[in-house]
């Protein structure tokens, strides 16, 4: 480490500011135009810099409560309930009272610092206190010291992690756009019934050969939910998928290197493959408790994770599943792609809600359940017609997440290397 590191405490680089929250009784207080983030906003939150929250608050409501409007490049920092979620305002912003943000004195470069509090979480964290739930306090996080660079050298190291994070970023925001596409897709042809609508006006379905518009019916008829297109079926999930069925009871051991997805690397579009936990090598796992290729994983059970939606593109057989989360598996892999669509859209989440059972705090989504969800099926030739136009979109989401994870394992591991200055910034170059 050079001689232009120093020991400082956050208290000596940064203004400590909590947050608060409007009374929820005033709707005055509420949708206004100030943006207001609550730790559940930075809950599975990929991005580094955020600009709002699920809601905004009102001037009045700013006022009426303890939060402060934070400048840009403030670092947000979650202090309980979770503790050590870190975000960087892109624009002025407040907070509730579950963060304690780093106002930064002049000299001192907020991507750093994000890099910094994100690696020091169990050091933070193992100076909360609290019996009910764990909290940092203001006074405490001040007190807190880290070994920092001059400004250059931040700046340096910020733009070597940052560009790691960029691409990792535009990757995301790539397979959001590819995703839209899919779905879009997914919609006029299964939803809003475009082609249909067309053969009844005596049109010509746009956007397709002639040999796919001949896969749509031109007519409706009665079902038992409805008007459905003529010749599709109401089916249920179990009738169209060769497996439905939960993962196993998981027995963790250290360096075992046997990896198993729970309901906390699901977040639906995307896996948290920071949270994997290594497996017991003992451990006896069936054939089909393996996630596979172009299988559907849902969240069964737990508050907030509870019908997640994955659909799983990497290598089969590699990564165990968890017995909280289901599997479904059709005997090809359009089924897979099909019933994604239908279980992640919003009418399919709301089924989900709807079926859920258990009280707050301890929810799930039963199996039977989840077998006996019925849903409008057009065939297997229409649905592999729908994969085929798709599939291309899939596989170069699947190589954007697969380049994504390589940048993350350079990032991590040059992380901690440059933030203790045992690696120097050329170095790392």
């Amino acid at each position: 480490m050079s001689s232009d590191w120093n020991d400082l405490a956050l208290g000596d680089v940064a203004e400590i500011v909590g947050g608060g929250t409007p009374s929820t009784s005033n709707s005055e207080y509420y949708g206004g135009d100030v943006p207001w983030i609550t730790p559940k906003d930075l809950s599975g939150y990929l991005f580094k810099r955020i600009s709002r929250g699920e809601r905004m608050i009102t001037r009045t409501g700013q006022k009426s409560s303890s939060t402060k409007m934070l400048p840009k490049d403030s670092v947000l920092l979650t202090s309980r309930a979770p503790i050590g979620y870190v975000a960087i305002a892109e624009v002025p912003l407040c907070t509730n009272q579950g963060f304690k943000s780093l106002v930064l004195k002049p000299g001192h470069h907020p991507d750093f610092y994000f890099y910094l509090l994100k690696h020091n979480k169990d050091k933070i964290e193992s100076h909360s206190s609290g019996s009910t739930f764990k909290e940092i306090s203001g006074s405490v996080l001040k007190s807190l010291r880290f070994n920092i660079p001059s400004f250059s050298e931040q700046k340096r190291i910020a733009e070597v992690l940052g560009s790691l994070d960029d691409k990792i970023e535009l990757n995301r925001r790539m397979n959001a756009t590819l995703e839209a596409t899919a779905r879009a897709l997914f919609q006029s042809w299964f939803v809003d019934f475009d082609p249909i609508r067309a053969k009844l006006d005596g049109r010509t379905p746009t956007g397709m050969d002639a040999a796919t518009a001949s896969l749509f019916p031109d007519s409706f008829e009665e079902s038992s939910i409805g008007n459905i297109p003529k010749g599709w079926e109401v089916r249920t999930i179990e009738s169209i998928c060769g497996t439905v069925t939960r993962g196993v009871t998981p027995e963790y051991e250290e360096g075992s290197k046997r990896f198993i997805i729970n309901q906390r690397v699901n977040r639906g579009t995307d896996l948290d493959w920071t949270s994997l936990k290594e497996i017991s090598s003992k451990l006896e796992v069936p054939e089909d408790r393996y996630a596979k290729k172009w299988d559907v994983l849902v969240n069964c059970l737990g508050e907030g994770t509870l019908g997640r939606v994955h659909l799983f593109k990497g290598e089969s057989n590699l990564y165990a599943v968890d017995q909280h989360m289901s599997i479904c598996r059709g005997e090809h892999p359009s089924v897979g792609v099909f019933l994604y669509q239908v279980l992640s859209a919003p009418t399919g989440q709301d089924k989900i809600e709807s079926l859920k059972t258990g009280s707050t705090g301890m929810t799930m989504f039963n199996i039977s359940k989840l077998r006996t969800f019925d849903l409008i099926w057009p065939g297997a030739t229409l649905v592999r017609s729908y994969f085929d136009a798709v599939q291309p979109l899939w596989l170069q989401i699947a190589l954007n997440e697969k380049q994504s994870r390589i940048l993350a394992t350079l990032r991590d591991t040059l992380l901690p290397k440059l933030l203790s200055g045992e690696l120097s910034v050329k170095e790392a170059a």
